[in-house]
């Protein structure tokens, strides 16, 4: 253990605070990191950086895939203005994950700092009573962000590779020709995409795509179930401690002015986490 991290440990008041965060946050990490938007650290390296900014151009372009020649067939190839409203119902979905997405990049910093208020929630637990109702409220949001991922990707699964791969092939030019619909139609004015390997290729980049863009929504529901059960967690504690201020608790020698100093320490502290945490909630979601 370095010199800062034992420095951190001697003032934290939980000494498992780092195993309760990464239990509280890790789902959150596993889908922001995928797509390039959990916050880096602030002395990050320059490699960090590059790699960073790399997964964003390919998140983008692969969100771009979609977006821009499905936009072209529509107003190229599509005259039925009814398949023209249901093709573009289905790219309203995408549209809302680049919206999403650029949210993301734009407030890394104040997810940043969120994290870093939940980490000091964390390291200033006083009480194991706390941090069972912390523990408690960390699981729901883990549940949520399960729940919300088994639907987003389940989706993936069957609308881009069950539900194509079970479609029986189309036979064109006297048998001459024959290849799979692709999930998103391709417009033939930047090329003809039903000869192979071309086919094949745009499949497999437009079922990377529908990844990122359902990746991107169960990111932006987990971190929204992380805040919000965070927040209620905060109050049940705040809560816990408005219930115990006047006979405080066993095997406990604080006076009632050092409980009130710390239930008043513990109203700002939450009252910066929530005003943080209300504007990136109404940004993404």
């Amino acid at each position: 253990m370095t010199g800062r991290e034992l420095a951190a440990a001697e003032k934290s008041r939980n000494p498992s605070y780092k195993d309760d965060l990464s239990f509280n946050v890790r789902f959150n990490q596993w889908t922001l990191k995928t797509i390039g938007t959990w916050p880096r650290s602030l002395n990050h390296t320059f490699l960090e950086t590059i790699q960073h900014v790399t997964l964003n151009l390919l998140c983008y372009g692969l969100l771009a895939f979609i977006l821009i020649p499905c936009s072209m067939f529509i107003v190229l190839e599509i005259k039925d203005f009814y398949n023209q409203l249901k093709l573009g119902s289905a790219l309203s979905f995408f549209m809302m994950a680049v919206m999403k997405y650029c949210v993301f990049i734009a407030r890394e910093a104040d997810i940043r700092r969120c994290v870093k208020l939940i980490e000091n929630d964390w390291k200033n637990v006083r009480y194991e009573e706390d941090r069972e109702i912390m523990l408690k409220n960390a699981s729901f949001s883990r549940r949520l962000i399960v729940i919300c991922g088994a639907f987003m990707y389940g989706g993936v699964i069957f609308y881009y590779i069950a539900l194509p791969l079970t479609r029986a092939k189309i036979v064109e030019e006297g048998g001459n020709l024959t290849y799979r619909r692709l999930v998103y139609p391709f417009p033939k004015v930047l090329l003809d995409a039903r000869h192979s390997p071309i086919n094949e290729i745009f499949y497999t980049i437009q079922l990377f795509s529908g990844f990122v863009a359902h990746n991107i929504t169960v990111a932006a529901c987990g971190l929204a179930a992380l805040l919000a059960m965070h927040a209620c967690g905060q109050l049940q504690v705040l809560m816990s401690w408005l219930e115990k201020l006047v006979n405080g608790r066993e095997n406990d020698d604080e006076s009632l002015d050092q409980r009130l100093a710390n239930i008043s320490s513990k109203v700002m502290t939450q009252y910066t986490f929530f005003d943080n945490s209300s504007e990136n909630y109404l940004s993404i979601v």
